[in-house]
């Protein structure tokens, strides 16, 4: 047992070591409700993608996944030297997701930070920003933020740090955050068209941080009288960055970027001596105006066993998905209502092999397979759900379209490629306090022992593990 600060301490550092989306989000009253939760048997989607903390196994910057491509002004700018004698751009690591457009600024996210530059700049007067963590390889970290916005000065600036989902706005930074720093001085009335902040990390036990970005200035009345101030937290876009301390393995063993298109990352048993793991698929593009208000982009995941085929086949299976989905529609997958499908991949049924040391490997079977996921990454009405079909699992997610006040407890569904037949639900909720969970079916054991629990007759509830087959009838 572990008491409740020690366990949040676990689960936000679990957190970091997962491939999520920061959005959806009902933050409260009034937020919007377009974007819906989207999960299906793997496949995710959704807004704002958040990388683990160390995804890639490259141990410095010319073995990262993606190839680069920064301006002039960019590169300069992070290859300026930090307090540890580093240059930002070591500082900053792998660019985890290809570069996008955001709300009138080109933005490059990386392992440990982000960099803005603003778009349709002059020449010489481009606006530029960086986000990083400074590590002295002693323990010590720091969060630190630096731009230059030529030409447009202003007094002071707040800097607010948020440990929930918040957006920039042309108004005041939003309430809740957990640390503030200022740059400039709110009592003088010089100004500057540049600043640097910075917030230790010693102790901080988030998984990510994002950061907002105030300009602020006096407001004099009559006879030149201060009156007040005026702030805008959409100076810069709202910055993200995983706070959390790098853990000593990597997300993965191998980062692949895939015709241009998709980052595949192997997990486990295809690049170490494993014999479990998985291939993920990442797909992302920038919002350019068109994702829920304070989004940043768009996308989504999909997964597989990596047992038994190579991940240049897990991709193609999945890219070549894509290319139909694409020609079938007429544009590319859009955060819109609009019904999108993606052939999510199932590894072929294998046998296991004993290697010379004693490890184990998978020697396919049979051919791998696929089931068509059919999503939308919003919907217009809050009762609205946003995978809307699954062909590997019929009859599941149809009516979670329906009112959520009406869905069952719990539903689930299970795919067992190795045994005959293929799917099976997994969890079935009659909706009055009887549930049960599938065994997972092998080709030695078609019919194994699931679970029982039914609490309708509360004085002599029901717990028992009859055979699978028979679960269907015992919480009808």
């Amino acid at each position: 047992m572990v008491d409740r600060q020690t366990s949040t301490l676990i689960r936000r550092r679990w957190i970091s070591q997962t491939i999520r989306f920061g959005q959806p989000a009902i933050n409260g009253p009034g937020a919007n409700l377009s974007p819906r939760l989207c999960v299906a048997e793997g496949f995710l989607c959704g807004f704002d993608l958040v990388m683990p903390n160390r995804p890639f196994p490259a141990k410095d910057t010319s073995q990262c996944p993606f190839n680069i491509f920064l301006t002039n002004p960019v590169m300069a700018f992070i290859n300026e030297v930090d307090d540890t004698g580093k240059t930002r751009r070591l500082e900053l690591g792998c660019q985890v997701m290809p570069r996008g457009d955001i709300q009138g600024w080109t933005v490059w996210t990386f392992e440990h930070g982000m960099v803005v530059m603003g778009l349709g700049d002059p020449l010489g007067k481009e606006r530029v920003a960086a986000l990083w963590i400074q590590d002295d390889d002693k323990g010590k970290r720091v969060l630190r933020l630096h731009w230059v916005l030529p030409g447009q000065n202003h007094n002071w600036y707040n800097v607010y740090a948020y440990n929930t989902a918040v957006t920039s706005s042309s108004g005041d930074a939003p309430g809740g955050y957990i640390r503030y720093a200022a740059s400039g001085d709110a009592n003088k009335t010089n100004t500057s068209d540049k600043g640097e902040v910075s917030f230790p990390l010693d102790g901080v036990t988030d998984s990510s941080w994002s950061i907002i970005t105030e300009d602020c200035d006096p407001k004099y009345g009559f006879l030149g009288i201060r009156t007040g101030h005026k702030c805008h937290a959409n100076i810069l876009p709202r910055l993200t960055v995983n706070v959390a301390p790098a853990p000593a393995q990597p997300f993965s063993c191998g980062a692949h970027e895939f015709r241009g298109a998709g980052l595949v990352l192997e997990v486990g048993s295809s690049c170490s001596s494993s014999p479990y793991g998985f291939f993920a698929y990442v797909w992302t593009s920038p919002s350019n105006g068109r994702c829920p208000q304070g989004a940043n982009n768009y996308g989504f995941v999909v997964v597989s066993p990596s047992r038994g085929w190579t991940w240049q086949d897990f991709a193609a299976v999945v890219e070549t998905s894509m290319a139909s989905f694409r020609v079938g529609a007429g544009h590319d997958y859009l955060p819109l209502d609009f019904p999108n499908t993606i052939n999510v991949p199932i590894s072929p049924p294998v046998k296991t092999t004993p290697r010379a040391d004693g490890t184990l490997t998978w020697a396919s079977t049979g051919v791998p397979t696929a089931h068509t996921v059919t999503f939308r990454f919003v919907g217009t009405t809050l009762d609205q759900g946003n995978i809307l079909a699954d062909t590997g699992a019929p009859g599941v997610f149809g009516p979670l379209t329906a009112d959520p006040e009406k869905w069952p407890a719990a539903r689930g569904h299970i795919v067992a490629p190795d045994a005959p037949g293929g799917g099976w639900e997994l969890i079935h909720s009659n909706g009055s306090g009887c549930f049960t969970v599938s065994g997972i079916p092998t080709a030695s054991d078609p019919d194994p022992r699931g679970l029982l629990v039914d609490l309708r007759n509360k004085s002599a509830p029901t717990i028992g593990e009859p055979a699978s087959s028979s679960l269907l009838a015992a919480c009808p």
